[in-house]
């Protein structure tokens, strides 16, 4: 099939396309590079965000600056789609434009629609923030990790959002709470389009296993969204586990870094902390567990009862200072050799579940039952 992906988190859209290639299928990809990501497109899709981030000092100036900016975006778009595609998956429906004048980076709706009417089918990811998420998230254990989201979409943003989940043949959620969000939204309207959660691919088999102890247990802990994953909690935890065992542990925190830099200071990490804000793994967890990281983060029964994977090998944290501490020390304390065997089953388990082609084969499933 020839496959249109629209947007980019985090290498979600570059992992999975290249599990379709592997596959045989051909994928274009429309990204954004994630901003300060800045993640590399292959040659053959397009970066719609390469030239927003460019500002003039003259405010008046920089207004007519953007506009052209917006403008050669749009042809070089247009140029772009001058294709037929089997397939469109959408990362999420924030890559989707109002209209062909807006000044946010995307594909506009009219175009997606024009592709729809043709008889090209769209499926949905729901990953990231959405109306629906924002909704019901409180009434989830993490819930008010989204309260201050709660302003973020207008009417003009449901609407929208809503015209989407319409024009889609199935949603595919990346965890519980976005399958559990989705079933309840509208009063449950979405619920047949909504499948089983799929956990995000990564290029596992492309990896190399990188556990290895020294002087010192080094954990790390990115920051890219402080408050979505309860970095607070996790970075008061590090530093109380530094000063107990200052001798044992070094503590590396990259901040904002571009997605290839912050691959390439992951190696001597030993224990990664995604998050503890979530239900499921994040991107973070996924290329820990691919690296054989022991990896923190989010692992509740609920997640995993609904990916279908019971034995997961990523210790479940909460944003607790105190029980994060001590998921931390009783890590330190063990022998070398058992933290050496988690390492061993992280890898383990991301060949069997979250490689590129073992996840783009859940797609493909699923696109080709509902062309």
């Amino acid at each position: 099939m020839n496959i249109l992906i629209v947007g980019e988190f985090s290498g979600f859209s570059k992992n999975l396309k290249v599990g379709l290639n592997e596959l045989g299928h051909k994928v274009s990809i429309i990204s954004t590079g994630d901003n300060f990501k800045k993640i590399k497109i292959d040659e053959g899709d397009i970066n719609i965000l390469k030239y927003y981030t460019k500002r003039l000092n003259n405010k008046y100036l920089n207004f007519i600056f953007r506009i052209i900016i917006v403008y050669l975006n749009r042809v070089r778009l247009k140029l772009f789609l001058k294709k037929n595609y089997d397939i469109i998956f959408l990362l999420n429906a924030g890559f989707i434009v109002p209209g062909i004048f807006s000044i946010k980076a995307g594909l506009p709706l009219k175009w997606l629609k024009k592709f729809i009417i043709k008889g090209t089918p769209l499926f949905l990811s729901a990953c990231g923030l959405s109306p629906a998420l924002v909704k019901h998230a409180k009434e989830l254990k993490y819930g008010f990790a989204y309260n201050k989201y709660e302003s973020l979409y207008n009417d003009k943003d449901i609407r929208q959002f809503e015209s989407i989940c319409e024009l889609c043949k199935k949603i595919i959620p990346m965890d519980y709470e976005n399958e559990y969000s989705l079933k309840k939204y509208n009063s449950y309207s979405y619920i047949n389009k909504v499948v089983r959660p799929i956990l995000l691919p990564y290029d596992v088999s492309n990896t190399r296993y990188t556990y290895y102890e020294t002087d010192k247990i080094i954990i790390t802990h990115g920051i890219n969204r402080y408050d979505a994953k309860g970095s607070k909690y996790i970075l008061e935890a590090m530093h109380k586990i530094k000063n107990k065992y200052p001798e044992s542990v070094d503590l590396f925190i990259p901040e904002h870094l571009p997605y290839e830099d912050y691959l390439a200071c992951l190696d001597k990490t030993n224990i990664f902390i995604d998050q503890c804000l979530g239900y499921g793994m994040g991107v973070n967890a996924s290329i820990g567990l691919a690296m054989g990281k022991i990896v923190l983060g989010g692992c509740e029964e609920e997640n995993n009862k609904s990916i279908g994977i019971e034995a997961v090998p990523v210790i479940n944290i909460e944003p607790n200072v105190d029980q994060i501490y001590n998921e931390l020390e009783k890590l330190i304390l063990l022998p070398s050799e058992a933290r050496f065997k988690i390492s061993l089953s992280s890898r383990e388990f991301a060949e069997k579940y979250i490689d590129s082609k073992i996840i783009a084969k859940k797609y493909e499933q699923i696109f080709i039952d509902n062309k």
